[in-house]
């Protein structure tokens, strides 16, 4: 039967092939592996780099594929994980991988070497393979205090909290994430700290970080280091005849025909490589006599090149022109109120931003509030089509939630134009149509300012 994509680039996309070989797969776009520079961040959430969020997948499916053998108990060789790995991700999965995970999470896995032998091939040598086995601890027990006679008992309860205690569940699975998303994001921290201590002036972060500094770049992180794994113990092989000939002379000390017309044969490349050497420095040293020779002409005849060049300014100056009408005072002010700045922006909590950005609608909510008003020729009307008629007409793609979460806001700093009257369990509102709109859109702008600051 033949596959479902035809395409012969499809084909390689929907599975890796099944000799072992490397997916061949595109570079992820633009958009995605620079996804970090528009992504708003949540709370407690940092971006992390491609190269780490690329590594945390994989790190996710393998100990995905790693939990399902490990609840069957197989034995987990590399050879029966890279492939299973590469179907559920797509992405090629290789021994640096590994070596990368160790480096970050060394206690999330077992590395070994066992002596495997291939029974459906017809060489029956065995070989080392590298064997992976997760580190799952086993749970405390819930209770010291039982009696002797309950832990003789088998009940299905028991069996199935010590199966649970050394099986891979989603818990164990899930923490174990975590834990390698923390780690990664503690390379990503401190690389951070070097950077914004390093900036002039520095900038010490003493609260809790929410988003990354704005000149940071991200992608620039180092890459992940590469642990030692267990590799197969020196196992002697032989690649030609020369070796199988140097092991029996080391064994039985014999000198054959074949041994002895290889050492004369040897003996006389050596010959031919000496005399060889020795003509070819003759000739090196002619030539370098004739070099020197015609370098001292020309040095006598025309000057130097590096003297007609003058040396190049340091970038350092450059810039210090710049700045070099400005008084040093002024100078230090400006960078303390950046780095000021900077900091009240990294330690920003995302609620604080929600605020600011509700208020900053508040000057057009208002205008668009009073036009409402002017077109029913009224001076109350109900919540429900003040909010059905500012949805239709408002810049932003509001829910009606939202827009009397913002109508609220406004009758807040505002009581004295807007309020809300409730009358037989239905919502309505006044406005004054005495206050002059140009003051109240001044005095909302104001306080909108003072919020995101």
């Amino acid at each position: 039967m033949s596959p479902r994509h035809t395409d012969v680039s499809k084909r390689l996309l929907f599975s890796p092939a099944k000799n072992g070989s490397p997916v061949k797969l595109v570079e992820p776009p633009a958009y995605k592996r620079f996804a970090t520079l528009v992504e708003t961040s949540k709370a407690g959430h940092l971006p992390l780099p491609y190269k780490y969020r690329n590594l945390l997948d994989i790190f996710k499916g393998l100990d995905s594929v790693v939990a399902m053998f490990h609840n069957r108990k197989e034995c987990i060789t590399f050879k029966k994980l890279k492939p299973a790995v590469q179907r559920m991700l797509r992405k090629n999965f290789n021994e640096l991988h590994l070596a990368q995970i160790k480096h970050i999470y060394p206690e999330a896995f077992i590395f070994s070497q066992m002596k495997m032998r291939n029974f459906g091939s017809v060489s029956k040598a065995d070989y080392f393979q590298l064997v992976i086995s997760p580190n799952v601890e086993q749970q405390p027990e819930q209770s010291q205090s039982q009696p002797q006679q309950r832990l003789n008992k088998i009940d299905e309860d028991n069996v199935l909290a010590s199966a649970q205690s050394t099986s891979m569940n989603p818990h164990v699975m899930t923490a174990r994430m975590q834990k390698f998303q923390r780690l990664l994001l503690q390379r990503v921290m401190q690389e951070h700290d070097k950077f914004v201590r390093a900036l002039v002036p520095p900038i010490i972060i003493d609260k809790v970080l929410t988003r990354w500094h704005p000149q940071f770049d991200l992608e620039s992180c180092p890459e992940v280091e590469l642990a030692a794994l267990p590799q197969p113990p020196n196992v002697e092989k032989y690649s030609s005849a020369k070796d199988i000939l140097s092991t029996a002379r080391n064994l039985f000390n014999c000198a054959t025909p074949m041994e002895r017309a290889m050492e004369r044969y040897e003996a006389k490349l050596e010959a031919d490589a000496a005399t060889s050497s020795i003509s070819a420095t003759a000739i090196n040293t002619a030539i370098a006599n004739e070099a020197t020779t015609s370098v001292a002409a020309t040095n006598t005849a025309t000057p130097t090149v590096r003297e007609c060049i003058p040396a190049a300014a340091p970038v350092a100056d450059a810039t210090s022109n710049l700045l070099k009408g400005l008084p040093k005072s002024l100078i230090e002010k400006i960078r303390a109120k950046q780095a000021a700045k900077a900091l009240d922006a990294m330690t920003r909590r995302p609620s604080q931003d929600q605020e600011a950005t509700n208020y900053t609608r508040l000057p057009e909510l208002a205008r668009h509030l009073r036009n409402v008003f002017v077109t029913e020729r009224k001076s109350v009307l109900t919540l429900e089509v003040i909010i059905k008629k500012i949805q239709n007409s408002f810049r932003a793609n509001l829910t009606p939630q939202e827009i009397e979460a913002h109508l609220k806001l406004l009758a807040k700093e505002l009581p004295a134009w807007v309020a809300f009257h409730e009358v037989r369990k239905t919502m309505y509102i006044k406005i004054s149509k005495d206050l002059d709109m140009n003051k109240i859109t001044e005095k909302l702008e104001s306080i909108a300012n003072e919020k995101s600051k």
